[in-house]
This record gives C-alpha cells, sequence and structure tokens, in this order.
C-alpha cells in the first residue's frame, strides 16, 4: 500500500534486513575515544584499546527535541508541525 506509515521500530528493522543482506557490518554502542585517518581508511579507535578501520564511517549520535507545551499540537507532529534546530545561548 502506498503511503502507509511505517513505525521507527519496523522501519529500523528493514534497514537492518536490507544492511545485512548487502554485507554491511554494524557495530552498536561502543565508547569511541578517537577518529583518525590513514591514507583511505578511516580508523575508530574504542575505549577498550581495539582500533576499527572502514572506507565509509556513518556516525549516529540521536537527536531528542523539545516540543511545544500546547493542548493538541501532538496530533500535528509530521503534518505540519516541525521543531527545527535553532540556536540556544548558554545560560
Amino acid at each position: 500500500m502506498r503511503n502507509q506509515r511505517v513505525s521507527s521500530a519496523e522501519l529500523t528493522r528493514r534497514a537492518l534486513m536490507q544492511a545485512n543482506r548487502l554485507g554491511a557490518e554494524l557495530f552498536f554502542p561502543h565508547e569511541v575515544t578517537g577518529i583518525s585517518v590513514r591514507g583511505s581508511a578511516r580508523l575508530i579507535h574504542l575505549a577498550d584499546g581495539a582500533t576499527l578501520s572502514c572506507h565509509t564511517l556513518l556516525l549516529a549520535t540521536g537527536v531528542s527535541y523539545r516540543t511545544l507545551d500546547v493542548p493538541g499540537s501532538e496530533r500535528l507532529n509530521g503534518a505540519g508541525m516541525y521543531y527545527p534546530r535553532v540556536a540556544q545561548r548558554d545560560s
């Protein structure tokens, strides 16, 4: 069906299945102490002393939005109500 909504969990599941089919290696949360470049390779230095080498590095740091405290606004999320990134001043 077109325009069928897909949950975040389902979208993640599908992405992981496709990545697996295409031979991608996925590593889940590890503490990274540094990133460097050697030739065409990107090196990821982990807290446990291990070093990973790759040609493509994708960092997914996550996000959390501060939303409006207005009754009924949640029904507009994704349908016209958006929360753009804005600069915040340090207090």
